[in-house]
């Protein structure tokens, strides 16, 4: 996708992976999401970067440039309902430079309740430039959004997402205060930054770990291998890494999956410009 712009797909999958129901109702609003996404612009406020050119997008744009629904000849309801998505080049272009901030989308889906999920994006998004972000309740609790309650009913309803976020890492801590020149309420949030020690990173890296042994298996030379990007890398580029040898596998390609796997770990984290030595 990053060297074409393109992506293809079928909806049953897209069903898959969001753990919705297989029907006519599902295809028909995941054909209407990706409709909206079409057709909604962009006002880039030089969030994005084009990197050969060494400028920063101001500008309106559509995030995808195209998308295409088409039926295939097979009737398999794994190949019906393909689409096509073409994104716009100042996404590909930002994401060839690296420009993007990553979305962990395997935590989101792992905190399983609707509030907890819609904290966690707000808050990763605003902690892009600071790890402690400041929010006022009433505003949050529209952005979420919670039914017209007042702030201590909206604390009430949020206690238990922040927690829980608190608990898995994500969270350093948060508090509650009066906010400034107002009556109302305000919720202060300090986001995990790379200083900050994770007491679940051994856990987290042990069970990845686990994952690519059971997946591509082991060999004396691969084990500190494994251990090194579990450490040093993100989840989703040793999940990608993971899911395409399996891919391969599947076809018949694959001659050696520990060989194919580091091939791909390698390229993968040289692409992101993240070094797996030091």
């Amino acid at each position: 996708m990053i060297e074409t712009g393109i992506i293809k797909f079928s909806l049953y999958q897209i069903a898959e992976i969001l753990g919705l129901g297989h029907g006519g109702w599902t295809w028909q609003r995941i054909r209407k999401a990706l409709e909206r996404m079409k057709t909604t612009n962009i006002h880039s406020k030089q969030s994005f970067y084009l990197k050969g050119k060494n400028v920063y997008v101001d500008d309106v744009f559509s995030y995808i440039d195209n998308v295409r629904f088409y039926q295939l000849g097979d009737e398999s309801r794994t190949n019906n309902c393909t689409c096509q998505v073409k994104f716009s080049k100042y996404y590909i272009e930002s994401l060839k430079g690296h420009y993007i901030k990553p979305f962990d989308f395997g935590f989101y889906w792992s905190l399983g309740d609707p509030i907890p999920k819609r904290l966690y994006s707000l808050f990763d998004k605003r902690s892009y430039t600071s790890p402690t972000v400041t929010f006022d309740l009433i505003e949050l609790g529209k952005i979420i959004p919670l039914t017209k309650r007042p702030p201590s009913k909206i604390r009430q309803c949020i206690l238990p997402g922040l927690n829980l976020l608190k608990e898995r890492g994500y969270l350093v801590d948060y508090s509650f205060r009066k906010s400034v020149g107002s009556k109302g309420e305000a919720l202060i949030v300090r986001v995990k930054g790379k200083e900050d020690i994770d007491p679940e990173v051994k856990a987290l890296a042990e069970s990845i770990f686990e994952d690519i042994v059971r997946n591509i298996g082991v060999e004396h030379r691969s084990e500190k291998f494994y251990r090194r990007i579990c450490e040093k890398l993100p989840r989703n580029i040793i999940y990608r890494a993971l899911s395409e040898v399996r891919e391969e596998e599947q076809h018949g390609q694959v001659q050696s999956k520990i060989a194919l796997f580091t091939t791909k770990i390698k390229r993968f984290a040289d692409e992101a410009d993240i070094p797996i030595y030091d």
